[in-house]
């Protein structure tokens, strides 16, 4: 019966980013900032923040200068470059994790270590993506901030209703003209 209690604690630490990233603050399908905050879009301070899908569909709307256009881009550019390292090593990990759990026996204390790299590496990927949303609401002024909240908030594509689409790996939109 105990192994079966740490095996069902074992399946919630593989499983839980699973769902984190669903509501929107994961690391690489859903992304950090899909959504509006709250309950179904993820931490509630996300309604403070804009997703660079949002930023870059409605540019028009928002009259982004060039300067900010390219220190978005440049912002997601380098939020790529220190996520694509670690998205390698996170699924290494969690084959490790893997592994320990398709054992007959699951060692628990091999276990626990493996999980703690894995939330570790997904705790930096976070991180990363909380730095990249601020950069991008940093470059907006007041004025473009109260009108992203707007669209993100009629429900277009990048609302907390409808969710945004499109997005890369690491959930970064990838701008016009191909890779971040």
């Amino acid at each position: 019966m105990r192994t079966k209690t740490w095996m069902a604690i074992a399946v919630a630490i593989v499983v839980f980013p699973l769902v984190a990233e669903a509501q929107g603050f994961g690391g690489r399908a859903g992304g950090i900032g899909r959504g509006g905050g709250g309950p179904r879009g993820g931490p509630s301070f996300m309604g403070e923040l804009y997703p660079p899908e949002l930023i870059i569909r409605s540019q028009s709307e928002l009259q982004l200068t060039d300067a900010q256009k390219n220190a978005i881009i440049a912002a997601t550019r380098e939020t790529r470059n220190a996520l694509d390292p670690l998205q390698w090593e996170l699924e290494e990990k969690q084959g490790k994790l893997t592994a320990l759990l398709a054992e007959p026996t699951v060692d628990e204390t091999a276990l626990l270590a493996q999980a703690d790299e894995v939330m570790n590496l997904e705790k930096e990927m976070k991180k990363q993506h909380l730095l990249l949303l601020v950069k991008i609401k940093n470059q907006l002024t007041p004025e473009q901030q109260a009108t992203a909240k707007k669209l993100r908030g009629t429900g277009r594509r990048g609302g907390p209703r409808g969710g945004p689409r499109g997005g890369g790996p690491s959930g970064l939109a990838t701008p016009p003209g191909g890779r971040p």
